[in-house]
């Protein structure tokens, strides 16, 4: 496939990667903003939990861990998402700064490298927002996250009592 630099293309490209770079931010921030809820969720609920706990051996070591392996899979999502996110707005910022220096100089030749570069970065910053969407939606909330483990404790404690009360018998 060749390619090349038409004014129609760049016009457009001008155009278009400032909005993918947009939306690029606005998942980032959600993204962002989503872990940090997660993680002042969990916090709470561990604070509650020590609140009500007689003995520290009440508290239990599996909700510190638990709430340290959630915050480790936390961070480590966001800081994935957030240096994505970083490299490709960085290849935007350049795409469209090289498309406005393409506008500005005499002869606009049909540099087919350039309109590779920005065909390129174009199409992934599209596609990274459209998985990064998909990935966002798709995941379960934490809600229902905290309901599944809520439902695990229920499970355990009654299958304890149920072993003590077959043990006494």
């Amino acid at each position: 496939m060749a390619y090349k630099m038409t004014g129609e293309f760049a016009g457009a490209m001008v155009t278009v990667i400032p909005i993918v770079m947009l939306l690029g931010a606005v998942e980032a921030k959600t993204m962002t903003d989503r872990v940090r809820g997660d993680l002042e969720r969990t916090a709470a609920s561990l604070l509650e939990s020590a609140r009500s706990a007689q003995s520290r051996q009440q508290l239990g070591l599996a909700a510190m861990a638990e709430f340290r392996r959630g915050y480790l899979w936390s961070t480590w999502r966001a800081s994935l998402a957030s240096f994505i996110w970083l490299a490709v707005g960085l290849a935007h910022l350049i795409a469209e700064m090289r498309l406005i220096h393409w506008f500005a100089t005499d002869t606009q030749s049909d540099d087919p490298d350039l309109a590779r570069f920005v065909f390129l970065v174009s199409f992934s910053g599209f596609a990274i927002t459209l998985l990064s969407v998909m990935i966002r939606l798709c995941s379960s909330s934490p809600s229902l996250r905290a309901s599944r483990s809520e439902l695990r404790e229920i499970m355990r404690t009654k299958q304890a009592t149920k072993s003590e009360t077959s043990a006494t018998e």
